[in-house]
C-alpha cells in the first residue's frame, strides 16, 4: 500500500502487504486511512506517516472498501466483510504464495457475509465467526480416472474457473469441487451442471452441455482431488 506525493512525484510512504488481494481504501478528515485486508483485518492508519492506529479482526476476508457517515452527530465507519468478487475465482494463481486468500481458510459457506459498522464510542460485541476452514479433498479410489478424459476435462473446466478456481482450486467465492460429493455422482452432477438444480444457490445450468463434456468434467475433477491430497 504507497501514499504517492503528487507534487514530488514519489512515495510518501508504504506498507508492504503479505495478503492480498486487498480492499480499497478510505480517507478522512480526521486525517485518518481505513482499509480491509484479505487476512480478515479493518486497520486505521495516520494518513500523513503511514502509522498503524487501530486494527480489528472481523473473522473473514475483506475485498470491499469501507465508507464513512455521520447520523445524529455521531461519525461512523461501515465495511462490508465477505471474500468475494473476481479475486476471489482466481484459484491457483496465487496458490504459490502462503499468504494468499486460498490459504487463508475462506472456504465456501463457511464464514457469514456482514455488515460490521464502527463508532469511537461504540460497545458491542460483535459474533465470532467459525474459524478458517480448508477444504479436504474427497478420495475416491473407486473412480477410475481415464487421463484422456481428464485432458479434454481440463479444456471445457475453462468455463468453470472464474468460480470454481484455477485448476479446481476454489478460493471461497464457490464449492470446492475436489470436496464435493455432487462431483461424484454423475446423476446429480447433470442436475446441477445441466438441469440448474442449484441456481437459486448462484450456480446456473447449462441445458446445452453434452454427456461426454459432462464425464470429461467429472474425469478432470478426480484427478486434481488426487493429485491434491
Amino acid at each position: 500500500m504507497i501514499a504517492w506525493d503528487p507534487r514530488k512525484q514519489e512515495a510518501a510512504w508504504e506498507i508492504p502487504q503479505k495478503s492480498g488481494p486487498n480492499g480499497g481504501t478510505l480517507t478522512t478528515a480526521g486525517n485518518l486511512l481505513f482499509r480491509g485486508r484479505a487476512d480478515g483485518r479493518i486497520l486505521a492508519y495516520n494518513a500523513t506517516t503511514g502509522e498503524e492506529l487501530w486494527n480489528f479482526n472481523v473473522g473473514l476476508g475483506i475485498t470491499a472498501a469501507p465508507i464513512t457517515c455521520e447520523l445524529n452527530g455521531r461519525q461512523y465507519v461501515s465495511i462490508l466483510v465477505g471474500w468475494g468478487g473476481g479475486s476471489a475465482g482466481l484459484g491457483s494463481m496465487f496458490s504459490t504464495d502462503e499468504y494468499s486468500a486460498r490459504h487463508l481458510g475462506w472456504d465456501y459457506g463457511k464464514h457469514m457475509r456482514r455488515l460490521v459498522t464502527f463508532s469511537l464510542d461504540g460497545t458491542a460485541d460483535m459474533p465470532a465467526l467459525p474459524p478458517p476452514h480448508f477444504a479436504k479433498p474427497i478420495e475416491a479410489p473407486d473412480f477410475e480416472i481415464d487421463a484422456e478424459l481428464a485432458k479434454q476435462g481440463a479444456v471445457e473446466f475453462g468455463a468453470c474457473a472464474a468460480c470454481h478456481g484455477l485448476d479446481v482450486l476454489a478460493s471461497g467465492m464457490a464449492p470446492d469441487l475436489r470436496a464435493s460429493t455432487i462431483a461424484l455422482d454423475a446423476e446429480s452432477f447433470s442436475a446441477v451442471v445441466r438441469d440448474g438444480a442449484l441456481v437459486v444457490r448462484g450456480m446456473p445450468g447449462t441445458p446445452g452441455i453434452t454427456d461426454a463434456q459432462l464425464d470429461a468434467l467429472q474425469h478432470y475433477i478426480r484427478q486434481r482431488a488426487t493429485e491434491t491430497l
